[in-house]
């Protein structure tokens, strides 16, 4: 029962963010697409800005 509820939540967080993420699968304890590399770590804006000036 509460997986299906974790499922439909997971999906919604990865349709939010970026489509290019890989998202990590809970249940096999393991990013979903092997062959892909993991997704860099997400910079606030407010860093890359100060890092651009």
């Amino acid at each position: 029962m509460c997986r299906r509820l974790w499922e439909a939540r997971l999906r919604k967080i990865v349709s939010s963010t970026a489509t290019n993420v890989v998202p990590i699968d809970p249940f096999r304890g393991r990013a979903s697409t092997t062959s892909s590399p993991p997704p860099p770590p997400i910079i606030p804006p407010t860093v890359n800005a100060s890092n651009a000036e």
